[in-house]
């Protein structure tokens, strides 16, 4: 019985579907017409839109060795939105040139990409230099502040050097005039030079650490990664994916206006007073 169940109502689906494209068949003609409408209709809001152009580059945050990056991405990228970005308060948006985009590749926290947008590709490529631009000069000042405390370390040592190495230089002499005339005091002068040879090789084995951590990748300034080119084709209206949305759209209306008229004509049939 249970077996005999299954089989009618499977055999109810097929006359349903059956059913339903009789009824597609029948008012085609509807479907299609609602297609073209909304095509055209799309195709005219696509038409209207005014071409906006996006212009993109990334950016290397720089660091300073023992100091970190100069920003971070999340926070360089929350600047920049809050200056440069759409929103500028509750209800006021910013005219376009704007950035538009601005967030790290996932797991990089020293990359940050911009993507800027403009009515031209010339305004989308200005804004994007100038937002750049802003960014890397701001960098910059961090970058030769921190800096600065190493080169001064630097000079320090070489310095210091300087001192040692005089100091080293009259010990020898003292040494050999000492030799003959006093073992004791030649014995010391050869202790000093020895720590003063000491001192001399920590300040070098310091000085190239120091060096070493001034040069990339330990130490660098904030950089673009590639160049900033003007866009060729707008990133938007998507013509192509506005009139195709549009068919569909047409297609699901007019798929549901088949049946609802031929349901309605159907039932009229049923009452005995058809159309």
């Amino acid at each position: 019985m249970e077996r005999a169940r299954s089989t009618a109502l499977h055999h109810q689906d097929e006359l349903s579907l059956v059913e339903l494209w009789q009824a597609l068949e029948r008012r085609k003609f509807r479907v299609l017409l609602s297609i073209v409408i909304a095509v055209g209709l799309a195709f005219a809001y696509a038409a209207l839109q005014k071409p906006v152009y996006d212009a993109s580059v990334k950016i290397q945050i720089g660091q300073v060795a023992g100091s970190g990056l100069f920003e971070s991405a999340d926070l360089l990228a929350l600047r920049l939105m809050a200056e440069y970005g759409q929103d500028v308060a509750d209800g006021v948006k910013r005219e376009r040139p704007l950035l538009k985009q601005a967030s790290p590749p996932r797991g990089i926290a020293s990359i940050l990409e911009l993507v800027t947008e403009g009515y031209t590709p010339e305004d989308a490529t200005r804004m994007l230099e100038r937002i750049s631009a802003d960014g890397k000069h701001r960098h910059d000042e961090r970058f030769e502040e921190s800096a600065r405390h190493l080169k001064e370390r630097i000079r320090h040592i070489e310095l210091q050097r300087a001192s040692l190495n005089e100091q080293y230089d009259a010990a020898v002499r003292l040494k050999e005039r000492l030799r003959e005339q006093d073992a004791v005091q030649a014995a010391l002068i050869v202790q000093e030079r020895a720590r003063i040879s000491t001192l001399l090789s920590t300040l070098d084995t310091e000085r190239v650490d120091l060096e070493r951590r001034l040069t990339p990748p330990q130490t660098q300034k904030t950089e673009l990664l590639g160049q900033i080119t003007a866009p060729i084709r707008p990133a938007a209206p998507r013509k192509v994916l506005i009139v195709a949305i549009g068919a569909i759209l047409g297609l699901l209306i007019g798929t549901m206006l088949a049946f609802v008229a031929d349901s309605a004509h159907r039932r009229r049939t049923h009452d005995g007073n058809p159309v």
